[in-house]
């Protein structure tokens, strides 16, 4: 019978731990997690760039705020609740995202826009709202935030 020479799995693999802390990466050992070593880097650099950018109705987006405000004085979150005045206090007073459901990117100089377009958010569901394109609809992220709750 002939000798077969197998190689480990591991050689081929990264291996992480439980709570997704990465071990080895393929078999070799990654410094100890109880180790800390800090991070630099140089930013600030100055770069010209030109691009086309959409136009926004500023002071729309504040009378939308304003309008919202007649509704909820505390600005709650229309996907999750959150709200920075009733967490944070006077520095969390009329803070607050408008969302525009039509998409930006999407709009002409003709699309006409009206405050049922714009949704009030937090800042944590305004980034997951846009953390995939096509964007997750008000609806989407608060389905995902009662999955989240029942399974915890």
């Amino acid at each position: 019978m002939e000798n077969v020479d197998f190689l480990s799995v591991e050689s081929y693999l990264d291996i992480y731990d439980q709570n997704g802390v990465l071990l080895k990466i393929r078999n070799e050992e990654v410094a100890s997690t109880l180790e800390y070593s800090s991070l630099t880097t140089f930013e600030g650099e100055k770069k010209l760039k030109l691009h086309y950018e959409k136009e926004r109705d500023a002071s729309f987006m504040r009378k939308c705020k304003e309008q919202y405000t007649k509704k909820d004085p505390l600005l709650a979150c229309e996907a999750c609740g959150f709200s920075f005045q009733k967490v944070y206090g006077d520095i969390g007073k009329n803070f607050i995202e408008g969302h525009h459901t039509k998409p930006i990117g999407e709009l002409t100089v003709e699309t006409e826009i009206n405050d049922e377009d714009i949704k009030m958010v937090c800042s944590n569901c305004h980034s997951m709202i846009h953390s995939r394109y096509p964007c997750f609809t008000i609806e989407e992220i608060k389905e995902l935030i009662n999955i989240t709750e029942i399974s915890t």
